[in-house]
């Protein structure tokens, strides 16, 4: 039997074109124009609570990790922003 080979040239082209396609149909769904948001809309979010002002305040903030026990702490990642959080030490070990 004669086997045809498809040249690495062709295969790299068409991989390619194959790969663009499939990456722009999907950007298309995820990265629209109407779900990008203003860096001003977002740094609202990041506003810090009277407790992150007050830990803030402490000249020595930096050298101690913070705890936040109102939220689920796996699913909460504000406190994270503004302090080192020891729930990250505790899911790391």
């Amino acid at each position: 039997m004669v086997k045809k080979k498809i040249s690495p040239v062709v295969a790299t082209v068409a991989l390619t074109v194959l790969s663009v396609f499939d990456l722009m149909s999907i950007d298309k769904r995820y990265l629209s124009y109407d779900k990008f948001v203003e860096a001003e809309e977002v740094s609202n979010n990041f506003t810090p609570t009277a407790a992150d002002q007050q830990i803030l305040r402490d000249p020595d903030h930096a050298n101690f990790r913070v705890f936040n026990q109102s939220n689920n702490f796996t699913n909460e990642s504000l406190t994270s922003y503004h302090h080192n959080l020891l729930a990250a030490t505790v899911l790391q070990n």
